[in-house]
C-alpha cells in the first residue's frame, strides 16, 4: 500500500515530471478542488469519482489518470497549483533536498565536525529542540577508544 491511505483517495504519494509529490485530497470538497486544479472538472461529476467511496473501488484508475496529469509539469509547478487551490500536499524530498530545504537550516539540523583525521564534515544535527537548551552548530569529533573514560567515570560517581 505504500503510503496510500487506506480509505480515503486521493490520499498517496504520485509521480510527477521531475519527482513525486503527496496528495491527501481527503474529502470530497478537497478532491473538486483537486480536479479543477489539474484541469479536470468532469472528475467531480464522474460517476465512478463522486465519493470517497466511489474514488476508493477506483483508486488504480484514478491514480493512473492523475498521474497522466501530473507528469506534464514538475513538483514545484503541481506545489504551486495545491497550494493555490487550498489542497494538502507535499513534495517528497531526496537527501540533498532535505539538507538544503530552508527549515533545515532554520532548524540547525544540519552541524559540523571538526575530526582531527577526516576534516571537517556535515553530520546530522540533534532532532530534539528545548528551550533553555544549547543547540549548537558545530559538535565535537567522537573520542578515540578509551579517550574520555576518565570522564565518563566521574560523571558516574557523582
Amino acid at each position: 500500500m505504500g503510503a496510500r491511505h487506506p480509505i480515503i483517495t486521493p490520499f498517496e504519494a504520485f509521480e510527477t515530471q521531475d519527482g513525486y509529490i503527496i496528495i491527501a485530497a481527503g474529502n470530497d470538497s478537497l478532491f473538486k478542488k483537486l480536479a479543477d486544479g489539474v484541469g479536470k472538472p468532469d472528475w467531480k461529476t464522474d460517476p465512478r469519482f463522486l465519493t470517497n467511496d466511489l474514488r476508493a473501488q477506483h483508486v488504480d484508475l484514478l491514480k493512473s489518470e492523475l498521474e497522466a496529469i501530473l507528469h506534464t509539469a514538475t513538483t514545484d509547478y503541481w506545489m504551486g497549483v495545491m497550494d493555490t487551490a487550498g489542497i494538502p500536499a507535499g513534495p517528497i524530498n531526496d537527501i540533498g533536498q532535505a539538507i538544503e530545504y530552508p527549515q533545515t537550516a532554520a532548524r540547525n539540523m544540519v552541524v559540523t565536525v571538526d575530526d582531527p583525521v577526516t576534516g571537517p564534515m556535515k553530520v546530522v544535527g540533534n532532532p530534539i529542540k528545548v528551550s533553555g537548551y544549547a543547540d549548537p552548530t558545530t559538535r565535537r569529533p567522537a573520542p578515540n577508544l578509551d579517550e574520555t573514560r576518565d570522564e565518563i567515570l566521574k560523571s558516574l560517581k557523582r
